[in-house]
C-alpha cells in the first residue's frame, strides 16, 4: 500500500466492496493488498479502515475503472460493524 487514492464508493457488503478509485493512471498495478478508509456515520466518529485484496477489475460503461476488492483480516468487531452499516444503508 504505496499511497491514498481518493476513490468513489460504488458497492459495499460485509465481504467485500466496489470502488471506482479517481485518478487512477493505466499503469498501476491493480493486484494485491488494499487498505479502504470510510468516513462513519457522525455517531460514530471515527474513520473505518478495512483491509483487502484486489480480485478484479473492470471498466464501466462509461469507461470508469472499477476495482472488487474482498475484506481480508476481519475482526468479529469488524465484521458485526459493516453488517450493521450495511444493514442501515449508512455508505449510501
Amino acid at each position: 500500500m504505496a499511497h491514498w487514492n481518493e476513490c468513489r464508493l460504488i458497492d459495499i457488503s460485509e465481504r467485500g466492496a466496489t470502488l471506482e478509485p479517481l485518478g487512477t493512471e493505466a499503469t498501476e498495478p491493480l493486484a494485491g493488498e488494499i487498505e479502504l478508509e470510510l468516513p462513519a456515520p457522525a455517531e460514530i466518529r471515527e474513520v473505518l479502515r478495512f483491509r483487502g485484496e484486489i480480485r478484479h477489475a473492470t471498466r464501466s460503461a462509461e469507461g470508469h475503472l472499477r476495482i472488487g476488492i474482498e475484506f481480508t483480516e476481519l475482526t468479529a468487531l469488524e465484521t458485526n460493524l459493516l453488517d450493521l452499516l450495511v444493514r442501515l444503508d449508512a455508505f449510501a
